[in-house]
């Protein structure tokens, strides 16, 4: 009957983590980053030169401000907060009288006040989720109790105390029910020897301890410091992701925010060690650590110091507003975000923040092709032609590669060069704008590399390549638009390198030709879009401000579409990085400017540079389209 009793019951746990696995932990991709505090006895005591007992450690425990750090986590942001029960000392922040009778210590080291239901009251009306850490070892640091758990330190299976623990953790669990979102084990380093046994007590049967009260807890099982992210046990919802050089943390393989099906999560410190000390990094540096694990869909806990009344002291309050402020949830944009267009994307990264940047091709919201080069490089400009190749830009050259990334045509920059233009005239032509001293328009044929027109270009500063040129374009009438950036205008040159009309445009980033013999300008850092006429005069204008709401930064690459709409590129790279985030990247807008169409993900994409939606018809390299 017992037998037959435990086959029933591992059969209702497999059920229950095939069930729930998947969701338990799927908040924290929303959430994207969170808090945690090492509020324990010991090291309150060491840091702050206490003496250490019952009493005073009900005395710390009482005046633990609830309200004043649930405000603290709700001004920078924060969705969920983690703190510690208890760790070595044998003290733990709630009472727990399974504990009590096993150990049998008097007076009890677990406290009268039960810290987590009331941080639960304070922080579920400001929205933050509780998640609590407990080691799964006894408390190293106290024999009676190791004792009285029958705790072996080392790979030993421990099933007498895995069962007297299960108790223990599962009165906490019933207790605390719903309050409690998700448990992080500590110290699991001999999963073989302890937990991997086909009976219980195992993964399952400690994972279902802690979900007594609460199924939907999300649990992570802690093998150590691992610097590249893994699940453990099929049993856990999240990676325990300890890490103390974030730096060094890797995630390979992952799908959807997860690693083998278990959500991504990273754990790490901005004090000088674990819960102590002052803060070791940047703020830059901080986002950037985040903002890697969440480009995976993964989330970010960080541990910062606490102070004796529970709260969080000014300088790490102000690195912790500025992630939120990174990662502040965005407004819900119109139209259908990443699915609205089938669409080629890349951007100029400029080796900020990256150590390759990637152009991207989007179908149906997904990304089904995708292709990187270093970041010292930019992909400034970028055109899939009809055969299926893409034709770009990479500031130090130019390429065509196959779908399946075979390069079929290559340009190298000459020394002390730099190219932002790259544009198919026909299958067998390409346009290249040549930044340099001198500065040269190039039309190169393909398949022999001859040059077969060479066009010298007036420049304000020689020897200023970088800021001289962006997208050049061919007309339909075999002239060639020039937006000249560094001299602020717009000219059209015939075939023999003779201007034929401008117009004056600050920094002028593209400009294109339409079908309506006008000629739409972006004007960079200036963040305008301007229709003008052959006459020079402007019939339609976007300015900074002129979309609520969505401010234009940089613009760069601009187009027409067939319905009317224009497509505005939104480059981001005039603020901060750690600001990026917040930036639409890509807009479209009726010719009444009516925005249908915002996407700003950061998550799947990089700065706007150059898109091309793939729904437009028309033969690129025919010059078909308005771009």
């Amino acid at each position: 009957m017992s037998n037959l009793k435990s086959l029933l019951w591992a059969a209702l746990l497999a059920s229950a983590a095939m069930l729930n696995g998947q969701d338990r932990a799927a908040w924290m991709q929303q959430a994207q980053w969170g808090v945690m505090n090492h509020y324990l006895a010991d090291w309150q005591a060491r840091v702050h030169g206490l003496t250490l007992s019952v009493e005073q450690w009900n005395t710390l425990v009482d005046g633990f401000d609830v309200e004043t750090l649930a405000r603290q986590l709700q001004s920078v942001g924060a969705r969920y907060y983690q703190i510690t029960i208890g760790q070595n000392s044998g003290y733990y922040l709630s009472p727990n009288a399974t504990y009590d009778q096993i150990v049998g210590i008097q007076p009890s080291k677990c406290s009268r006040r039960d810290l987590v239901a009331d941080l639960y009251e304070a922080l579920s009306k400001r929205g933050i989720k509780l998640l609590v850490y407990l080691p799964s070892g006894a408390p190293g640091q106290d024999q009676v109790a190791d004792a009285a758990l029958e705790w072996r330190n080392g790979p030993y299976p421990n099933r007498e105390f895995q069962g007297k623990w299960e108790q223990v953790i599962r009165e906490w669990s019933v207790r605390w029910g719903k309050k409690v979102s998700g448990w992080w084990f500590d110290g699991c380093y001999f999963p073989n020897s302890m937990y991997r046994s086909p009976e219980s007590p195992n993964f399952a049967s400690f994972a279902a301890a802690a979900r007594a009260g609460n199924p939907d807890a999300a649990i992570a099982f802690n093998p150590g410091v691992v610097y590249r992210m893994l699940s453990l046990t099929p049993d856990e919802d999240f990676t325990a992701g300890e890490i103390d050089q974030p730096e060094l943390a890797t995630i390979r393989r992952a799908a959807d925010g997860r690693i083998d099906g278990t959500q991504i999560q990273m754990l790490s410190y901005l004090g000088q060690t674990w819960g102590m000390g002052t803060p070791r990094f940047s703020t830059e540096q901080v986002i950037g650590y985040t903002r890697k694990v969440r480009e995976a869909g993964g989330a970010v806990t960080w541990d910062v110091p606490v102070e004796l009344n529970g709260t969080i002291s000014q300088p790490f309050l102000d690195q912790l507003s500025a992630l939120g402020k990174a990662f502040a949830p965005r407004e819900e944009l119109p139209g259908k975000g990443l699915a609205q267009h089938p669409f080629l994307y890349c951007g100029e990264w400029q080796a900020r923040g990256k150590s390759e940047q990637t152009m991207f091709i989007l179908e149906n919201g997904k990304v089904v092709w995708q292709y990187s080069i270093p970041s010292s490089e930019e992909l400034g400009d970028c055109t899939r032609l009809s055969n299926g190749n893409i034709l770009f830009s990479r500031r130090f050259g130019a390429s065509e590669i196959t779908p399946d990334k075979k390069i079929v045509w290559n340009y190298e920059a000459p020394p002390k060069t730099e190219i932002h233009t790259t544009y198919p005239m026909g299958m067998d032509r390409v346009l290249i704008m040549q930044n340099g001293n001198p500065a040269k328009l190039l039309v190169i044929v393909k398949k022999t590399g001859a040059i077969e027109k060479e066009m010298v270009l007036q420049t304000r500063v020689p020897d200023g390549i970088h800021g001289q040129f962006r997208h050049v374009r061919p007309t339909g009438t075999g002239t060639f638009l020039v937006p000249h950036m560094d001299l602020g205008k717009v000219v059209e040159y015939d075939g023999a390198g003779k201007p034929v009309w401008s117009v004056d445009a600050p920094s002028a980033w593209a400009a294109v030709r339409l079908k309506n013999g006008n000629t739409l300008i972006s004007g960079n850092q200036h963040g305008y879009v301007r229709e003008v006429n052959p006459k020079g005069l402007t019939v339609w204008e976007i300015n900074k401000d002129d979309l609520p709401g969505i401010p234009l930064l940089t613009v760069q690459e601009v187009s027409r579409l067939a319905n009317g709409n224009t497509l505005i590129n939104n480059w981001a790279g005039s603020l901060p990085l750690e600001e990026w985030p917040k930036v639409v990247q890509l807009i479209e807008v009726t010719p009444d400017k009516k925005v249908v169409w915002a996407l700003r993900d950061w998550t799947t994409l990089g700065p706007a540079s150059s898109t091309q939606l793939l729904d437009e018809r028309g033969v690129p390299e025919k010059g078909e389209l308005q771009r």
